[in-house]
């Protein structure tokens, strides 16, 4: 049986993505356009929607560059198999446009939501710079941790400082710089935002510190030890 496959179209569609990946790629390492290019927003929406997505709800598997590689060569040929599959001319042109509009949209909502995320990032790097304005006693607190630090690296031993460090401190936690005695507020606020809850799950804080992490997972419902 004679197949009613349309290539043309399909074909068309590939040449549009490899135009597309041409501008694109060239611009990445720009940066224009807050967190990607306007073009990558224009021309490959669905797969920063799907960045954008993984984001927010804080899902590693969309966070993947793997997948959202996927997204957006997986695009245009969708496209062109939709439209190889008109039967008829009229058929075609309906969904040329409603796939247009469905693009048009999806870039609208993609320029957008790489906005509102490129202004929640430049709200983290403004708290980061409260790091860089340290007072002389906390300025005296990493200096020290960095002199223990050095004496253990000499002595082959770059991780045994940490015990050094505690031990010194004699349990004041004035002497130990990472000793906030709260959450890291990072964390604490993306969990916030993702509505987190551990619901008897286990949870493991890795350089834990003190166990300020480790009790705010507690508290949300995670397993610790």
């Amino acid at each position: 049986m004679r197949s009613t496959f349309n290539w043309k179209p399909f074909l068309l569609c590939l040449l549009l993505m490899a135009a597309s990946f041409l501008i694109t790629v060239p611009l990445m390492f720009v940066g224009y356009g807050g967190t990607v290019p306007y073009s990558v927003q224009l021309l490959f929406p669905f797969a920063v929607l799907e960045q954008a997505l993984g984001f927010y709800i804080g899902s590693l598997i969309l966070l993947n560059p793997v997948i959202t590689a996927l997204f957006a060569f997986l695009q245009y040929p969708f496209y062109g198999y939709l439209l190889g599959r008109a039967s008829a001319t009229k058929e075609l042109r309906r969904r040329v446009w409603i796939l247009m509009g469905v693009h048009l949209v999806g870039a609208i909502m993609a320029i957008v939501l790489s906005e509102i995320q490129f202004r929640h990032l430049q709200g983290l790097q403004v708290e980061t710079k409260s790091y860089f304005f340290m007072d002389d006693l906390e300025f005296d607190k990493r200096a020290r941790t960095r002199e223990l630090a050095a004496e253990f690296i000499e002595r082959g031993d770059p991780l045994g400082w940490f015990d050094a460090l505690y031990k010194e401190s004699g349990g004041d936690t004035e002497k130990i710089p990472w000793a906030d005695m709260k959450p890291n507020r990072f964390f604490e606020k993306w969990a916030e935002s993702t509505g987190l809850k551990g619901d008897g799950r286990t949870a493991l804080v890795v350089g834990c510190g003190l166990g300020d992490d480790a009790k705010f997972l507690h508290d949300l419902g995670f397993k610790v030890t």
